[in-house]
This record gives structure tokens, C-alpha cells and sequence, in this order.
């Protein structure tokens, strides 16, 4: 088994979330409460699992400081979350189905933004290396 980039590996996470964020649009004429927890559940579920990566990629990267590198991952987490979630929702109100699905596609299309902006970042680094060699 090849060892892939975490780059690679939230990039696919977050095209599924995307995915399932589009069907919950879809799906938001139904309105029904119990459909809407099964898509929160597993969008939250896939947001777990990009933490980990995260987290455990901050963990590995710096191990001689792991109290620190844990504390600021969770920390910076918390704060940069906090502060979109807020922001979001002081701009829409959320009273159904469609309008979560709505929040939901906006803070995980920043994300995939922030995402591919670090992808390319690490990638033209990587040219510019080469290219002095």
C-alpha cells in the first residue's frame, strides 16, 4: 500500500462531505427531522475523521513538542471554527433543512478552498526546489 498525501486523502473526504451536503440539498423538499440527523451524523462523522488527519499529521510532524502541537491544533481548531460558525449564522438563519444544508456547503467549500490553496502551495514549493537542483 502506497503511502498518499494528506492532502490527498481530506481531498476525497471532503468530496464526499460535498457529495452528501448536494444530496441533503436535494432532499431538503422532504423536510423531515429524521432524514436531516442522518445527513448532520454523517457529515460530522466525515468531519471527525479530517480532524484526526490533521491532528495526527501536527502530532507526527512535531513530536518533541506534542503537548503543544496538540494544544494549538485543538485550540486553533476550536477558535477558526468558532469564528466561521458564528459569522455564518449571524448572516443566515437556520430554521430547516435547506438552510443548514446551505451553511453546511459554505463552510465546507471554504475548507476545500483552504484545502487546494495549501496543495498549491506545497507543490509549486516543491517546482521551485527542483528547479534549483
Amino acid at each position: 500500500m502506497s503511502k498518499k498525501s494528506i492532502t490527498v486523502i481530506s481531498s476525497k473526504a471532503i468530496v464526499v462531505q460535498i457529495i452528501l451536503i448536494a444530496i441533503m440539498l436535494v432532499t431538503s423538499s422532504n423536510d423531515s427531522y429524521p432524514l436531516m440527523m442522518i445527513f448532520v451524523f454523517m457529515i460530522h462523522a466525515i468531519v471527525g475523521f479530517i480532524f484526526n488527519l490533521f491532528f495526527t499529521f501536527c502530532l507526527t510532524r512535531f513530536p518533541e513538542n506534542a503537548g503543544v502541537a496538540s494544544g494549538l491544533t485543538s485550540g486553533g481548531n476550536y477558535m477558526v471554527t468558532s469564528a466561521f460558525s458564528t459569522s455564518l449564522l449571524a448572516l443566515i438563519y437556520v430554521n430547516d433543512q435547506l438552510y443548514l444544508a446551505t451553511c453546511y456547503f459554505i463552510l465546507s467549500a471554504i475548507v476545500c478552498a483552504l484545502l487546494f490553496a495549501l496543495r498549491y502551495k506545497v507543490y509549486t514549493k516543491k517546482l521551485l526546489l527542483l528547479m534549483h537542483k
